[in-house]
């Protein structure tokens, strides 16, 4: 059955990597549009009262958590007072004939102005929403095309960091060369290393090129996911909603505050770009333990290309000591503390790699990024009443590395149905 799993995540890759996509940003999305369509509706309904018009009451349309029984007897009180197909709901919601003194609705007419009016406003609110994450997204391109504008104005700093750099590097060649009783001279190494530079850009200028309908195919997949995700929600299970929005909250919190720290050490130190890579430090922080020794490496070349920086190297081990002590100290601590508050999320950073490594061979990146709420999903069946202690305790101790795991549980966690989720 697990090879079986294994091998349709491996051929279905291509049409549920856009979908995971789509739901990791849909769960971090959706309760901001839940906010502005509640606050919405709440004062288009003021607004209408102020003038003598009163708006039917809009059915719950699922501010989390969702809660079954008050959507069934929203409903049934929806049906009580609309009435009969002859009768009209009036302004103080008694059913009576129509009549010039009192304006009502049909009952066809109430469940049409509700469902015409939720959906206006939840559009409305999805727009604003998209609109707001646009015009980030927008001031962050910008950021980045005033930096690359600002580099090309200072580019003759950068062309003589280069020589500095170059000048340093034949030095230490020169030197190791020498102790090693190597015979080779700077121009024939010189020439080896730009020709494989020179086919290593020229191969992955190939790749991109060939990647970019491939990519502009996904992302518009993934966009017309979120739009009619958010514009009609789907209806997704308690504890698995639950399960995403806290580790996307647990995990932007840590993200911003990572991201912040790594800035404010570039400023710091001088380094050119700092807000820049203190942004992508944070998005490529959401790829657990992976991600931040990414966005650690990316500051490199301008560190050490700035003829403005006095000692290049000493910064740059600066840089480098500096954000692997605010990863230990956002990643072992803040992060850690924030997960193991939540009994579902906790798992030991071991079993974290692991799963990063393992779903990250399957799905590349969208693996790495959704490899924890994917075993917070697999701890949450552990839990289920079909599952035998004999099995469920002896994986809880792996995936939390604590022997007081199963006990834990057992205390504070009631045994439910899997089937539930």
């Amino acid at each position: 059955g697990f090879y079986i799993v294994i091998q349709l995540m491996l051929i279905l890759r291509t049409i549920l990597e856009p979908f995971m996509w789509a739901v990791f940003l849909v769960m971090g999305i959706k309760p901001a549009v839940d906010i502005i369509e509640h606050t919405v509706y709440h004062g288009v309904t003021v607004a209408a009262a102020t003038v003598g018009f009163v708006c039917p009451r809009k059915p719950y349309l699922g501010i989390p958590p969702r809660d079954d029984n008050k959507v069934a007897s929203d409903e049934e009180e929806l049906e009580t007072l609309a009435g009969s197909d002859d009768e009209t709901v009036g302004l103080n919601g008694s059913t009576s004939e129509f009549s010039h003194a009192e304006v009502g609705y049909s009952k066809g007419d109430y469940h049409r102005l509700v469902a015409v009016g939720g959906a206006v406003v939840r559009g409305f609110s999805v727009l604003v929403t998209i609109s707001g994450l646009g015009i980030m997204a927008s001031g962050f391109g910008v950021l980045v095309v005033n930096s690359a504008r600002n580099m090309q104005t200072h580019w003759e700093v950068y062309q003589a960091g280069a020589v500095r750099l170059a000048q340093d590097i034949n030095e230490f060649s020169e030197a190791l060369f020498k102790m090693l009783h190597i015979k080779v001279t700077m121009q024939d190494l010189a020439a080896s290393v730009l020709g494989d530079v020179e086919k290593a850009l020229y191969s992955s200028i190939a790749d991109i090129l060939n990647n970019v309908s491939h990519t502009i195919t996904q992302t518009m997949i993934i966009l017309l996911y979120v739009l009619f995700w958010l514009c009609a929600p789907v209806p997704v299970s308690t504890r698995v909603d639950t399960v995403f929005r806290k580790y996307i909250m647990m995990k932007s919190l840590a993200c911003l505050g990572y991201g912040l720290c790594v800035g404010t050490l570039l400023y710091t130190l001088s380094v050119d770009l700092a807000v820049v890579f203190g942004m992508i430090t944070m998005v490529f922080n959401y790829i657990p333990e992976v991600g931040p020794f990414i966005a650690m490496v990316l500051p490199t070349p301008l560190i050490l290309l700035d003829s403005r920086l006095q000692h290049p190297w000493a910064t740059l081990m600066g840089a480098a000591l500096g954000q692997l002590c605010l990863k230990f100290a956002w990643g072992n601590v803040v992060e850690v503390t924030l997960i193991d508050r939540d009994v579902q999320m906790r798992m030991h950073p071991v079993c974290i790699l692991l799963s990063v490594a393992f779903f990250g061979s399957l799905w590349g990146p969208t693996g790495m990024l959704l490899s924890v709420p994917f075993m917070a999903l697999v701890k949450l069946a552990l839990l289920g009443e079909s599952v035998p202690e004999a099995y469920r305790d002896p994986i809880l101790v792996i995936l939390e590395g604590d022997r007081q795991a199963p006990r834990r549980h057992k205390m504070n966690v009631p045994r439910t149905r899997f089937s539930s989720l």
